[in-house]
């Protein structure tokens, strides 16, 4: 049975995918009037799933040693078929893996990349943090389709908190 994380990554991501389907390659790789794009912010959240899960079992995560392969910014098919890899890869990841230590580098601003420190972390906490960095940028994505004139659907781009609470204010006007 996958790691609840896992399988909470695994539904970001299935939104994703859910996403990229009913969308055409122009819609893609269309640019926003500030000049981001669909494919820029799932490339980015795709490579911090890939340099996690190619680090599960290895000590280091270095989330600003990112691919940034230019397909999977423009090629609507290319950024499913590497979404729907890294659902695989969640739901194989071993429980006793998620509760692992891991060492945690990213740039935190200054562009000193040679003085960025490794952090102490979990393979579970990472796994918090996926959730919330594909939701925020899921919630750009958002925010550029309605731009276009397109509605992702009320759900897309909202934390699963804000979704659960919605859901209870709901349940108590009932």
């Amino acid at each position: 049975m996958p790691h609840p994380l896992a399988l909470a990554n695994v539904a970001c991501l299935e939104q994703g995918i859910t996403l990229l389907e009913s969308l055409t390659d122009e819609q893609y790789a269309k640019a926003s009037p500030l000049g981001d794009r669909i494919g820029g912010h799932l490339r980015h959240c795709l490579d911090h799933y890939g340099l996690l899960l190619d680090a599960c079992g290895g000590p280091r995560v270095d989330y600003d040693a990112r691919g940034r392969d230019p397909r999977v910014e423009a090629d609507r098919s290319a950024a499913i078929g590497l979404a729907a890899s890294l659902v695989e890869r969640l739901r194989a990841l071993d429980p006793q893996t998620v509760g692992s230590s891991i060492l945690v580098r990213t740039d935190c601003g200054d562009g000193r990349r040679d003085l960025a420190e490794w952090t102490a972390s979990t393979v579970a906490r990472e796994l918090q943090f996926m959730v919330s960095h594909t939701t925020h940028h899921f919630a750009l994505v958002a925010l550029i389709l309605r731009q276009q004139g397109i509605e992702p659907g009320p759900d897309f781009g909202v934390a699963p908190s804000t979704l659960l609470h919605r859901r209870s204010l709901v349940g108590s006007k009932a």
